[in-house]
């Protein structure tokens, strides 16, 4: 187990075998549908997905979600903060 800046951490790992009856939503890249749902999902709404594949939020990549959540950054500000991280 590691730590990050709220504590200890943990790692889960999950075998999948795959299953075409499955709603999947997968999201190749961060764009404004992946950012919706994570605000939708961070605000206890649920959705109908049994699984979604997409790129992880990393400790940074959070940082500046909780921003605009919060209001403290906008939508363009989290764009072009993000656009950096992968440079």
């Amino acid at each position: 187990m590691g730590y990050d800046k709220k504590g200890e951490s943990v790692v889960n790992l999950y075998e999948y075998v795959p299953n075409s009856s499955l709603n999947i939503l997968k999201f190749k890249e961060m764009c404004e549908e992946w950012l919706n749902l994570i605000v939708s999902c961070r605000n206890g709404i649920e959705h109908n997905y049994d699984i979604v594949e997409g790129p992880m939020a990393d400790d940074q990549i959070w940082n500046f979600i909780e921003g605009f959540i919060e209001g403290n950054i906008s939508r363009e500000a989290f764009w072009e903060l993000v656009k950096f991280i992968g440079s």
